[in-house]
């Protein structure tokens, strides 16, 4: 009788061992998994994977904000410029300056919610093209990062030609060039390669020490020659002349690899 209340005790004991480990294991797997991830994205551990899934697939049903408001809502902004509308200031610089801070602010909250519902519409390109006419490089910067979220076109390279690279805020060549390295096949290149010319004849001297540094991406063998003539005509000493020097010593360097 001892013998089966031993054998039977010794049984129940191995089954719950068992339990307890499998158990254990898998919780360990799980906090594992969650400890793997981003912690930036990361849930709480006590989550469970399954409502994380379904989470996420709730959030990618999530539409933009309707486009007809938010292009309502940025024109009655715009149109403070000029008629005087209830903003406080001292001067009319501060004004105008507040008029763009604020332009800034919706343009930058619909960029985020089309980049996060990976939204592609016409009318999100026409919004980027019609703020980056604006007088304003923070108007212009969140412009620029609407019309990143949408394809190329024509009418957009236009846009930025005109009203970023000849602009005279050489903190946006930095994004313009970014934005236009989408654009940087044969039916676009010949227009990008006329304006970085044309800025670095007639363009501002902090935009041309900017241009100099950041095309590097834009040389190729047709266009090599035609940045050495630029280089050429440079005064020797000059910063630009010394950031375009050095661009193209590395795509020739590149080149002979």
């Amino acid at each position: 009788m001892l013998k089966k209340f031993t054998i039977a005790f010794t049984g129940l004991t191995l089954c719950l061992g068992a339990y307890y480990y499998v158990g254990h294991n898998k919780e360990s797997k799980r906090i594992g998994l969650f400890d793997r991830k981003n912690p930036y994205s990361r849930k709480p551990a006590s989550l469970p994977i399954r409502r994380e899934v379904v989470q996420k697939e709730v959030k990618k049903e999530v539409k933009v904000e309707t486009l007809d408001v938010a292009k309502s809502r940025l024109a009655k902004i715009k149109d403070c410029y000029t008629q005087k509308c209830n903003i406080s200031s001292n001067d009319s610089r501060e004004y105008d300056l507040s008029v763009g801070q604020s332009l800034k602010k919706e343009l930058f909250s619909l960029y985020e919610q089309t980049l996060r519902n990976e939204v592609i519409d016409d009318r999100i390109t026409e919004i980027g093209i019609e703020y980056l006419g604006v007088s304003d490089g923070h108007v212009k910067e969140a412009a620029l990062l609407l019309l990143s979220t949408q394809e190329p076109s024509q009418e957009a390279l236009n846009a930025i030609t005109e009203n970023v690279l000849d602009y005279h805020d050489a903190n946006l060549i930095g994004l313009a060039l970014m934005e236009l390295e989408k654009y940087k096949t044969g039916e676009f290149d010949v227009v990008i390669k006329d304006s970085f010319i044309k800025n670095f004849k007639k363009g501002s001297l902090l935009v041309k020490e900017a241009l100099a540094k950041g095309i590097y991406k834009f040389v190729n063998e047709e266009n090599r020659n035609d940045y050495g003539e630029i280089l050429r005509s440079l005064p020797k000493n000059s910063k630009v002349r010394k950031n375009l020097k050095a661009t193209l010593d590395r795509y020739d360097y590149n080149t002979r690899l």
